[in-house]
């Protein structure tokens, strides 16, 4: 009916969308958790080609259970170590093992590659704030005059004096709370 052909269309689209789309509609964060599914999902993929094109049919080749119809016939265990036609077949499942590990490096590497990482904590400003000055000393002219004098090589663009902060911090947090997510 109408109702499911306009969600099979919906999920289409949302398979078929670039990343830069997705981060617009979706966000950073789903848009990693997507490209993470995404390379998960072409690992699975090589595994299962290697596993059916490979490992299968070289499992088949032993002789150690049952006939062909039998699930143990299409298992490691239906190879014998002490055959030599077996034991070049389970080298080459150890091969094969050492070369799915690099592989899920590889498609990991490339993962990592595209994550965008901040930390926000590591922000550089050139923002002091200083706490606990007595309120007779919190005179701008003063302030302005011993931070120039103190520290000549610094140029001082404004001075704020602040009294209450905490619904300030409150609302900071909050608002990188909102950025990281």
């Amino acid at each position: 009916s109408r109702r499911s052909k306009t969600s099979y269309m919906k999920n289409t689209k949302i398979l078929t969308m670039r990343e830069k789309q997705l981060v617009g509609l979706m966000g950073p964060d789903a848009v990693q958790y997507l490209r993470f599914q995404k390379y998960i999902l072409i690992y699975i993929f090589l595994t299962t080609v290697v596993s059916l094109g490979v490992i299968l049919p070289l499992n088949f080749q032993g002789t150690q259970l049952g006939n062909a119809t039998d699930f143990g016939h299409t298992t490691l265990a239906n190879l014998n170590p002490n055959d030599d036609t077996d034991s070049i077949i389970l080298w080459i499942h150890v091969a094969i093992a050492f070369l799915m590990f690099p592989a899920a490096i590889f498609l990991m590497r490339r993962f990592s590659i595209g994550l965008k990482m901040t930390d926000t904590n590591l922000k550089i400003t050139r923002t002091v704030a200083i706490e606990n000055i007595p309120d007779k000393n919190c005179n701008i002219e003063d302030i302005k005059q011993h931070f120039s004098e103190a520290y000549p090589e610094f140029r001082i663009f404004d001075i704020q004096v602040v009294y209450n902060v905490t619904k300030l911090t409150e609302l900071s947090l909050n608002l990188e709370n909102v950025v990281d997510s």
